[in-house]
């Protein structure tokens, strides 16, 4: 099957410190994988969430409990992960009894998705909108997902930008997705720089990856494919399957210096592992071809079908 290249920007809302911090003339420091795997979550990293085990698990609870609401964040994304959506009802009720932001908003998701609950989207909305107003981050940018997902962005771009405000990289990410594809603002690349360079600073990986797709293509700044590349791999140390798939596509296609097939291979299966479908795809059409590894149809057909599975239509015809 023929490898495609794809496209390097994907907008995102993850469900699941400081606050976004204004421009300045110093060169930003972004983050490293040594940020705690509960902040990584917290940041909007699906790998930082995968991360956490059964005893972690345990402390955030308590902590949720005891009113922290990033705790009942981070709680509630990892109780999905695990399927114990019946401890998470019950948890996030008695936190949003008690005025805490991040168990509103997890209890609000619950009713979202219909995780151990009936799904009730008005209660969901509600219980947001409670979330955001008690001034959880993640309570704004859920709202503000449900309202892009309804084409108001004009009310996506106003919670977006109230998470991004509370400290969540995920929240500017998403207001800088916005302003690059124009949706309920005038297109404009300069913004969505300033947002992703945000979201990055703050630890989220999207942020990372959409702003080094900017500068590996050109789009509104001067093109720096190295620096492009810096950026991928910062979001990849911190979780995100598209930076780590874009970083293999330059180590494929040779865009970065001399074509490099075993750290594409590397970078595809982080990617394809932390459920990436791209990833999966390109990996499974190595194999197919024997670029970097030996020719093995078998592990091409897995692939293809795990791509299937995540989405990706040409993995469904492997």
């Amino acid at each position: 099957m023929k490898l495609k290249k794809w496209s390097s920007i994907v907008a995102v809302t993850i469900l699941f410190l400081t606050g976004c911090q204004k421009e300045s003339s110093v060169t930003p420091t972004y983050p490293d994988a040594s940020l705690p795997l509960a902040e990584q979550c917290w940041q909007g990293n699906k790998g930082g969430c995968n991360g956490i085990d059964n005893a972690t698990l345990a402390q955030l609870e308590e902590s949720c409990l005891k009113g922290d609401t990033k705790g009942c964040d981070v709680a509630g994304v990892v109780m999905v992960i695990k399927n114990r959506y019946t401890d998470g009802v019950e948890l996030f009720k008695k936190a949003c009894e008690k005025g805490i932001g991040g168990g509103c908003t997890s209890l609000g998701f619950f009713y979202q998705v219909g995780a151990g609950v009936p799904r009730n989207l008005e209660k969901g909305r509600e219980l947001l909108k409670k979330g955001c107003d008690l001034g959880d981050g993640w309570g704004c940018i859920e709202l503000g997902a449900v309202y892009e997902r309804e084409g108001d962005y004009t009310k996506a771009m106003e919670f977006y930008k109230k998470g991004c405000q509370l400290g969540i990289g995920v929240g500017c990410t998403n207001v800088g997705e916005l302003y690059k594809r124009g949706l309920g603002v005038p297109r404009e690349l300069t913004k969505a720089k300033e947002y992703y360079t945000k979201g990055c600073k703050l630890g989220t990986g999207r942020g990372c990856s959409n702003l080094g797709a900017l500068y590996a293509t050109g789009e509104g700044v001067k093109k720096d494919v190295k620096k492009g590349a810096q950026l991928y791999q910062k979001g990849c140390q911190l979780g995100d399957p598209l930076a780590c798939f874009n970083l293999g596509w330059l180590y494929h296609s040779g865009e970065i210096g001399k074509k490099d097939y075993k750290k594409a291979i590397e970078l595809y299966s982080k990617a394809c592992n932390l459920g990436e479908g791209k990833g999966c795809y390109n990996l499974a059409s190595m194999y197919e071809m024997g670029q970097g590894v030996t020719k093995d149809k078998k592990k091409a057909e897995e692939l293809y079908k795990k791509a299937c599975q995540l989405g990706m239509s040409w993995g469904c015809k492997g």
